[in-house]
C-alpha cells in the first residue's frame, strides 16, 4: 500500500513542492516502508518550511520517533530489504 501512497504524494509534490501535508505524508508513507533516512530528509525539509511546532511536523516526528514497522524490521534482517 505504501507504494501507492508513495505515488500519490509524489505526484502532488510534483504539483505543488512545498505542500505541507504531502511532504508529511510521503515522509510517513516511506517509513512504512523502512526508508527512514528518506523520511528523515522529509522531515528537514518540513521543518525549514513550517518550524518544528506545525502538526505536519510534529506528525513525521512521531513516526519516524516509532521507527520501522515490525513486520519490517524482522522481514528485513540480513536481506536489506528496509535499506534506503
Amino acid at each position: 500500500m505504501q507504494g501507492k501512497a508513495l505515488r500519490y504524494y509524489r505526484e502532488a509534490l510534483e504539483r505543488e513542492p512545498e505542500n505541507t501535508y504531502a511532504i508529511a505524508g510521503e515522509g510517513a508513507a516511506l517509513v512504512e516502508k523502512g526508508a527512514l533516512e528518506r523520511a528523515k530528509r522529509n522531515l528537514t525539509k518540513l521543518q525549514s518550511l513550517c518550524g518544528d511546532q506545525c502538526p505536519e511536523t510534529v506528525a513525521l516526528q512521531s513516526s519516524i520517533a516509532r521507527g520501522v514497522p515490525a513486520r519490517l524490521a524482522v522481514d528485513s534482517k540480513g536481506d536489506g530489504a528496509a535499506s534506503n
